[in-house]
């Protein structure tokens, strides 16, 4: 077995061919033997993954200022409406701050920039 540039895992494996066994663009594998070699990728491949670890988390809420980012999908509104409504009754003293993305981007760098400035604590809400 050989490792591809691309991480990938590679495996070999024969196949009784018969005579009869083409790949997708109907070339035989190399034969042995009355048998097909072909080489195939495994498509979990290898993660490039680095860890981090998790931002620190307040102590408590008590005259926090949370803030709600809304990613623009189906009930993710709803949602964050009523975390906020939760929150407030827990926490009398809470200021919750609203924010809004587009579904299936990032949130922009100045946009993260303005919430870390502006809020103690975070929750994305991922509507569907």
């Amino acid at each position: 077995m050989k490792q591809e540039e691309s991480n990938l895992s590679q495996r070999r494996f024969s196949v009784p061919t018969n005579g009869i066994a083409k790949d997708c663009a109907g070339q035989t594998g190399s034969q042995t033997a009355g048998e097909a070699i072909y080489e195939v990728l495994g498509p979990r491949g290898l993660s490039g993954v680095t860890h981090q670890t998790i931002s620190p988390r307040p102590k408590d809420l008590i005259n926090k200022k949370i803030g709600l980012v809304d990613n623009s999908k189906s009930h993710a509104k709803v949602f964050l409406e009523d975390v906020g409504n939760l929150l407030r009754q827990r926490f009398a003293d809470v200021k919750i701050l609203r924010y809004s993305k587009m579904t299936s981007t990032s949130v922009e760098p100045a946009l993260l920039k303005q919430i870390a400035k502006e809020c103690d604590a975070v929750i994305l809400g991922i509507g569907d």
